[in-house]
Order: C-alpha cells, then sequence, then structure tokens
C-alpha cells in the first residue's frame, strides 16, 4: 500500500510483520520497502484499506454576524447577533458559539449622557486533552506502532482480548507491540464529552458633560458566567495495559466580577498651551463563584443517554470549592500637557490596593512621565523637504503585578482527607475520626510586583509622509518578582507561598516601517514591516538559590532558570558525535553505557570523565528577533492583503524524537531516521544513534542537545482577496455596500523543524520551547460576504 499504508510517511525496509494467527501459529511478512519489490503477499486484514483510521480531517467552520443600528443626535442604538461553528482538524472535537449584542445612548439636555452595552455568549465545545503532552491526540499517534489496526477486519485472538472484526484494535492484539493507547478509540470514546457555559457581559454608564472643558463619566459594568462539563472515560480492551473500569464525571460552575470606574477629565487650551488632566476612581472585584465536581466509577453501559452519576456503582471523589475572590481599589491622576504642540509631557500616578496582600503592604504607588519634542515643528529643519514629521520621544514608568500570587498567598490554610489527614484515634480498624494538617504555608509580608520600563524612541514622516519610521529601545526590570521557591522536606507538603525575591530584566528595540503609496485614483499599495528583539536575563531568583529546573518529563526536566541566563533555557548534555569504535570508547571520556553507535558527549570540565558537572546549557527558545510584514494593494474594486510573520534564532527542544528515534522508547512507532539512517558499522557518518534495545545514560535516558533543532521559521499567516461590488449596482437591489472575499491563513511555513509546526506555544512561562506533540496551526481557507443596507 505505500506510505500511505503505515499511516504516515515512512517507509521500512528490511524488517518483518510477526503476525500471530488464531490458530496459535505465527507467520511473518517482510514489510514493504526497497528490498520487497514486488510487493509482498500481505495477511487479508492488511489489505483491507477499512484496517486504518485517520484521526485527523479536513474541518469545516462557519460564522455569521447580522447587526443592525440607528439613531439620531439624541439616541442611537446598535445591536447583532452571532454564529460560530468550527470543527476542529482532531475527529469529533468542535467549538460552537451564539452570542447577541445590544447598545444603546440617549442625550438628556445636551448635558448629560446615559448608555449600556449588553453581550450574552453561550458555547459548546469538545476540546482536544493534553495539549502539548503526551496525552494529546497527536502524541499517542507517535506512541503506537502503525501496524497495528485501528477497527479489526478479521478475527485475532490476543493477549488481553479475543477480537472480532468491527472492534477497535490495539496494542492488546500481540506481545511486543508496546503499550501506547489507540488514539483513535480514545477519541470515538469521548465524542459525547461537552464543555458548556453562558456568560453575560454588560455594563452602563452616565457621561455628564459639568461645563464645555469639564467632564464627569461614571461607569459599571461586570460579567457572570455559567458552566456545565462532562468527561467519560470509557473501559477498554484493546490495549495491553486496559482500563477495566469506566468513569463518569460531571464539573459545574460558577463566576462572576464587577468594576466600578468613575473619572473627572479637564480638557482646555490656553492658546499656544494645552492641558488635558484626568482623576479617576476604580474599585474591581474578581473572582467570585464557586465549583463542584465528582466522579463515579463502574458503569454496566458506555450510552451516552445512561451517563449520570447516580448510575456509577462507586464515588470515586466529590468536592466543591469556594474561589476566593480578589478586590482592587485604585485612585489615578494624569496629566498631559503640549506646547505649540512642539514640546509634549505626560505625567500619571496610580496608587493601587489589592487583597491579595496583607495589610501592611497592601498598597503600592506607580508613577510614570514621559516626553516629546516634535523637531520639524523647529526652524533649524524648516528647509529639510524631505522631513515631514519628526518627533523624539522618552519614558520611564512603573507598574506593579499583583497577579502571580494567590488570593490566599498571605494565609496560613489547613485541610485534611481520609488518606492523609484523618486517623483511627480509637485503634477502630473500619472508621477513622477526622483531621486535618497544613495545607498552605502563608506569607502576609508579601507586596507588589513592580516593572520598572525605560524607553527611548523617535517618529518620522519623510516624503510627505508617505514613509512612515518608528524606532524604540526599551529595558524592562521586574524587582521584587513573586516567586515560590521549594522548601525542605522537613515543612511537609503545604504548599510553599510566593515572596518577593526574585529580579528578571529585559532589554530590546522595536522598529517600525511603513510606506504608503497612492499612484492614482485607481491604484494604491501599502506596505508595514515591523521588527521586534528583546534580551532577557534572570537576575536573582533567592537566597541560596541560582536556579531552578522545569518542564519534567520521562527524561527529567529539559529547562533551567538560572540567574545570568534567559528563561528556559535548554539544558544537557552536549553530543559531539557517535562512538564508531571499541577503540573509539576506550580511548574517550569515561562515560556510563558508553559503547559504538551511542551518543559520546562532551567533557567540560576535563576530568576525562562524563558527570552531571558537564551539562551545559544546549538551547535557547528565546528568538534573536521576530518580526511582521503586511502587505496591501487596492486596484478599483479590488483589494489584497497579506501577512507574513517570522521568528529567527529560537530552538525547540523536540521531545517527540525519544518517542520515534530510540528502540528502547516504548514499542511504538519508529522513525524513518532510525530504520534507515541511523548507525550502522558501514553508516559511521549518522547523526541517530544505532537501533538498541539498551536504554542507558549513553542512548535515551538524558536530556541532550541531540533533541534541539533550530526552530527559525517564516509562515504567511493571512491572505485575502477581496472585491467591492460597484454602488451603481448593489443600489438596484436595496444594498448599499456589497464585498466577497477569499482568504486563506497559515498557507505555508518555510522552517528546517523536522517536527509538525515550528510555532510551539505550550504556555508555561519558565518551560516553554518543548515539542511534546503539540496541536499544530492548520491552513484554513475562508470564504466570505458583507452586505449593507
Amino acid at each position: 500500500k505505500g506510505p500511505d499504508f503505515l499511516l504516515n510517511t515512512q517507509e521500512f525496509a528490511d524488517l518483518q510483520w510477526l503476525i500471530y494467527k488464531n490458530d496459535g501459529t505465527e507467520e511473518t511478512h517482510p514489510i514493504y520497502g526497497p528490498s520487497t519489490n514486488p510487493a509482498p503477499t500481505l495477511p487479508a486484514w492488511a489489505g483491507d484499506t477499512d484496517w486504518y483510521k485517520t484521526i485527523t480531517r479536513k474541518a469545516m467552520i462557519m460564522n455569521h454576524d447580522l447587526s443592525l443600528s440607528g439613531g439620531n443626535e439624541n439616541a442611537k442604538f446598535f445591536t447583532g447577533v452571532n454564529y460560530f461553528n468550527q470543527e476542529g482538524i482532531v475527529i469529533t472535537n468542535f467549538a460552537k458559539r451564539f452570542s447577541a449584542r445590544v447598545n444603546s445612548e440617549f442625550k438628556i439636555k445636551n448635558r448629560v449622557t446615559i448608555g449600556e452595552n449588553l453581550t450574552v455568549t453561550g458555547r459548546s465545545r469538545n476540546a482536544i486533552s493534553g495539549n502539548g503532552n503526551e496525552g494529546s491526540p497527536i502524541a499517542r499517534v507517535y506512541a503506537q506502532q502503525p501496524i497495528i489496526p485501528a477497527i479489526m477486519t478479521t478475527s485475532v485472538t490476543g493477549i488481553s482480548h479475543d477480537f472480532v472484526p468491527g472492534e477497535y484494535g490495539g496494542t492488546g492484539l500481540a506481545p511486543r507491540a508496546g503499550n501506547g493507547t489507540q488514539p483513535f478509540s480514545e477519541l470515538e470514546r469521548n465524542a459525547d464529552d461537552r464543555s458548556t457555559d453562558v456568560r453575560i457581559l454588560g455594563s452602563m454608564f452616565m457621561d455628564i458633560k459639568i461645563l464645555d472643558y469639564l467632564n464627569f463619566r461614571s461607569t459599571f459594568g461586570g460579567t457572570y458566567q455559567n458552566g456545565y462539563n462532562t468527561d467519560w472515560t470509557g473501559s477498554t480492551y484493546e490495549l495491553a495495559e486496559n482500563r477495566a473500569t469506566s468513569a463518569y464525571n460531571e464539573n459545574a460552575y460558577f463566576g462572576s466580577d464587577w468594576v466600578w470606574t468613575n473619572s473627572l477629565t479637564f480638557n482646555k487650551t490656553f492658546g499656544s498651551h494645552k492641558l488635558l488632566a484626568v482623576a479617576g476612581y476604580e474599585s474591581v472585584k474578581y473572582g467570585i463563584g464557586r465549583s463542584l465536581t465528582a466522579t463515579r466509577a463502574g458503569y454496566f453501559s458506555s450510552a451516552p443517554s445512561f451517563r449520570t452519576l447516580n448510575n456509577g456503582a462507586a464515588i470515586q471523589s466529590a468536592s466543591s470549592e469556594y474561589n476566593t475572590p480578589t478586590t482592587l481599589q485604585s485612585t489615578f491622576i494624569r496629566a498631559d500637557y503640549s506646547y505649540s504642540e512642539k514640546y509634549l509631557l505626560s505625567a500619571t500616578v496610580r496608587r493601587d490596593g489589592s487583597s491579595r496582600f496583607g495589610s501592611e503592604n497592601r498598597y503600592g504607588t506607580f508613577p510614570s512621565v514621559s516626553a516629546g519634542w516634535r523637531l520639524s515643528e523647529e526652524g533649524f529643519l524648516a528647509g529639510v523637504d524631505f522631513i515631514s514629521d519628526l518627533k523624539v520621544r522618552g519614558g520611564y514608568g512603573t507598574m506593579g503585578n499583583q497577579l502571580a500570587v494567590s488570593p490566599v498567598n498571605q494565609f496560613y490554610l489547613y485541610g485534611g482527607s481520609v488518606g492523609d489527614a484523618n486517623y483511627a484515634i480509637n485503634g477502630s480498624t473500619s472508621s477513622s475520626s477526622q483531621g486535618f494538617r497544613p495545607t498552605r504555608i502563608g506569607n502576609p509580608d508579601a507586596k507588589w510586583e513592580t516593572n520598572v520600563t525605560t524607553n527611548i524612541g523617535f517618529d518620522a514622516g519623510l516624503f510627505d509622509n508617505k514613509l512612515q519610521v518608528s524606532f524604540d529601545w526599551y529595558t524592562k526590570l521586574t524587582k521584587d518578582l513573586l516567586y515560590n521557591p521549594p522548601l525542605p522536606g522537613t515543612s511537609g507538603a503545604a504548599d510553599q507561598p510566593f515572596i518577593n525575591i526574585a529580579e528578571m530584566k529585559n532589554t530590546g528595540i522595536d522598529i517600525q516601517l511603513g510606506y504608503k503609496k497612492i499612484v492614482n485614483s485607481d491604484l494604491s499599495f501599502d506596505a508595514t514591516l515591523t521588527l521586534t528583539t528583546y534580551n532577557n536575563t534572570i537576575e536573582k531568583i533567592a537566597e541560596g538559590i541560582d536556579f531552578f529546573s522545569d518542564g519534567g518529563s520521562r527524561i527529567g526536566a529539559f529547562n533551567r532558570n538560572q540567574v545570568g541566563r534567559a528563561v528556559s533555557e535548554f539544558y544537557g548534555y552536549n553530543v559531539i558525535g557517535l562512538f564508531q569504535s571499541a577503540t573509539d570508547v576506550e580511548n574517550s571520556p569515561v562515560q556510563d553505557g558508553a559503547e559504538e553507535g551511542f551518543f559520546k558527549y562532551q567533557d567540560l570540565n576535563g576530568d576525562n570523565q562524563i558527570t552531571p558537572e558537564d551539562r551545559v546549557f544546549i538551547g535557547n527558545p528565546n528568538p534573536d528577533f521576530t518580526w511582521g510584514l503586511n502587505l496591501g494593494a487596492n486596484y478599483k474594486s479590488f483589494d489584497i492583503s497579506a501577512f507574513f510573520y517570522g521568528s529567527q534564532g529560537n530552538e525547540i527542544f523536540n521531545y517527540n524524537k525519544w518517542w520515534l528515534d530510540f528502540w528502547p522508547s516504548f514499542q511504538n512507532q519508529k522513525s524513518h531516521d532510525l530504520l534507515y539512517n541511523s548507525w550502522t558499522p558501514e553508516r559511521t557518518n549518522a547523526t541517530t544513534p544505532k537501533a538498541s534495545n539498551k536504554s542507558n545514560f549513553s542512548n535515551n535516558t538524558q536530556s541532550v542537545s541531540y533533541y534541539v533543532e533550530d526552530g527559525s521559521f517564516v509562515r504567511l499567516k493571512n491572505l485575502q482577496i477581496g472585491y467591492n461590488f460597484p454602488t451603481s449596482v448593489i443600489s438596484k437591489v436595496g444594498l448599499n455596500r456589497a464585498r466577497v472575499y477569499v482568504q486563506g491563513v497559515n498557507l505555508f511555513t518555510a522552517s528546517k523543524y523536522s517536527g509538525l509546526d515550528p510555532d510551539i506555544n505550550n504556555n508555561v512561562d519558565t518551560a516553554f520551547g518543548v515539542d511534546a506533540g503539540a496541536y499544530p496551526l492548520v491552513k484554513q481557507y475562508i470564504f466570505g460576504l458583507n452586505i449593507g443596507f
């Protein structure tokens, strides 16, 4: 069947299938490859194209908007509805959303304006689970041999089950088939899982014009969310390691927040002087709510209609939680001053208070100031014709952060459960008394984390503002960074508190170049290039702590965060080649498990042996720079736009190689490199270690540079072509505008990275840049129609 037969793009050469037949005998068949031409006769089930299934698909997206608006100088209104339906590229996954929005505004005697906005959104989805780790459907494909059928087309006596046609296939078919989970059956079993919620977002305001230059505005708004989730974990029969019992979980929650903002604005011009000043007060409360979750196991039937908690034979867990809300109180004042539009000055002072901190450190004061000088208005540049506008500027500011800490960080908390705190104080063997233990160590002395930012830059308009240039150099120092250092084991199992001890610094530049050209009334085009760089350095972690590791896996942590280095860098042994012979091993530094065809590590400290002291930083997920390019053109009624995005200099830790490139890393799918390009005595220029069942220090048990790849890429993120129908045509059918367009998203990616997608986003602040089966960004083709009447 060629490559498609194996569910991937690999051809296996000179290997054999070992088929276990119903009568207990064994039968071997060579796998299709260069040495089996013509193709061999395969087992009956292998010739049936229904035996395999793909877990991905071409997925449809629908998005519909309808809006109505109108009004006059005293009253305005807007109402709109939206329906969005997106299938996931992984089967059974989807997201649906329906929303409705209403806005209105009314003037009362020219001095008072009142208004409101209200949005109601309902969502339903079946999302993928475990994205970015070995529990995701993408990673599960790597963890299963491609020979294993998704659906049985013939009867087979397996090691865990007697399989019949129509059942799921799995690792329980035969010994040495591995112990991976069957990705297709898992997705189908979870097809009826649902996450649903309803969210209401609204606000109302009153705006009073006290004087022509003095205005007061008060706004009160908030959100309310109510959600319900279901999760079915079915029993299995097809695996080498089966789940004997089905389990069902239901989770319900509600939450709300509110914010009340009041501001007084003064805006007046005095000759060449212009002053805008704002003073305000704001009060916020969020995180209000509760949640409830329960799980039962032991279900007689897997039918969706049977999935209720009361139908489960045994309670596995049941809990509820009260969310500790956070309250914020802020006062602020801001003043913007300009003289003759040449000299610009702005200053802001905020004083913020958060309930996440104790009474002694609850409030923080955060000032900022910026200034600008429009040089193009000065006389000494009057004769420079190509400069249309030129402004230099600089700023210094502070900003507080309290989101890093838990709302209960300041408190000592106690709790308990049957397993960790209850005790049979009377010596009973059938019951116990309720007990408690510390669950959190409090820190009432924590205070606001402070970001101090300094920037210097300029903005220029050249050649009648056809060319726009913007440049910024910035430095950002995070002081009193909130960090929870590990505690010694003598402290118990209580959660450690966040304390203000760490520091981190970022420096970089931002550049933006824009060009716009109007050729004539029919033709125009524009281009904007943006480039961003940053240099990240950890300045301090904690007293006596120079680093901490993150990103755990089957071979330890990949990422090390160390003082003097960038956040989330990769750490491990540097591979300098493969041992080529027994003599090579003998003449090299002492290394555990060393033998020909295995990794040879660099001896950094020169002690003639490979030890943990020889580990080094082997890669950096932080890019040298990122860039974006927007291109647009208009010709008569046609328009075209394109957006390119790129990242340069970042590296990726491709953890998927651990599953694919090493024979003892479970009996799962193996890579083309392992089967075709790995080391042999005749292929000494290989970079992939030899195929061996040995799992040791020199093969697949360590974090090493072999996994690190260049993650640089260029991607066409968006391409859109549209056509606006002439008014003379659409007015005949009662329309005032009509536009059709076709759009492509993520149309191509240029990268040397061997994984599915170099644009890795695993949402871990101190362990990012690791590909462990992440869901890739996919191509989208969108056809749209906008009409107005």
